[in-house]
């Protein structure tokens, strides 16, 4: 229902388009641009086509963020090649310059449809395009090396990071933490867990559930006393809420081994 509401407003904001053309009302890039990005968020992208047409008959020129709404929306509909194609094209038919922006959302579209190579060799070339990776680049690579058990190639990212002092945030060790846990390897979601605190990067509160939760599930008893007393000091940087604390207990009273710990840690 709520994405049927969603699409029957921007058929409507279509409709009042194409009466303002019918009308002689002068439209902008702004206009065009939002619906672009309404349709796109559907998968609605023949419609998407049919809006670029009619930008091309008022003479209204794409811009970059209408080109990254079209790369970052290909890619999530899992057409790589198809985001990758318009990367390749904005600049030397539509003279838009690309930037690192659009890099990552190809790179991250490639992670999303599984193609890790496609992402890694494009990641090599970013050079050619006279572009840097940032931390969001390196992120989606983490993503697709640990979700692929490919663990050496990810450890090899996080050694890239650090040669070109690119300072991992909460979202990359969030992926790590994530995906470490996920390919069944605690152990190594416990050293990344670390490495955050050691370089001061301040965890997203998911993370921090998250953590908790499978070291409970895992029996990780000293790991898991270990970041509650992390939790309960300021050094995270971070402050759970009320139904974070109240998860954390959940968590903690769920299994016998770890009960115990409800009343002694002061949540």
């Amino acid at each position: 229902l709520c994405f049927s509401k969603i699409f029957s407003n921007i058929e409507k904001a279509m409709r009042i388009v194409i009466r303002m053309k019918a009308c002689n009302i002068p439209r902008d890039v702004v206009v065009y641009n939002l619906i672009i990005a309404g349709l796109l968020s559907l998968s609605q992208f023949k419609k998407g086509m049919k809006v670029m047409q009619m930008m091309t008959e008022d003479n209204i020129s794409p811009t970059r963020h209408t080109m990254g709404t079209w790369i970052t929306e290909l890619g999530r509909a899992k057409h790589p090649e198809l985001a990758m194609q318009l990367f390749e094209e904005m600049t030397e038919r539509h003279n838009i310059p690309r930037s690192t922006i659009h890099l990552n959302s190809v790179i991250n579209g490639y992670v999303q449809s599984n193609m890790i190579d496609k992402a890694k060799d494009l990641a090599k070339r970013a050079h050619e395009y006279d572009l840097s990776l940032d931390e969001r680049s390196y992120t989606s690579l983490l993503r697709g090396f640990l979700k692929n058990k490919r663990f050496d190639e990810a450890k090899n990212v996080l050694h890239e990071m650090d040669q070109k002092n690119i300072q991992a945030d909460g979202r990359t060790y969030n992926t790590l933490i994530v995906e470490y846990t996920m390919s069944g390897n605690i152990d190594e979601a416990t050293k990344c867990w670390e490495m955050m605190k050691q370089r001061k990067v301040v965890p997203e509160r998911r993370t921090v559930l998250f953590f908790i939760e499978h070291l409970c599930l895992n029996q990780k008893i000293d790991s898991l006393v270990s970041a509650l007393k992390d939790i309960q000091s300021s050094s995270l940087g971070v402050t759970l809420t009320k139904n974070d604390c109240n998860c954390v207990r959940g968590f903690l009273a769920h299994s016998s081994s770890t009960r115990h710990l409800v009343k002694q840690m002061k949540l």
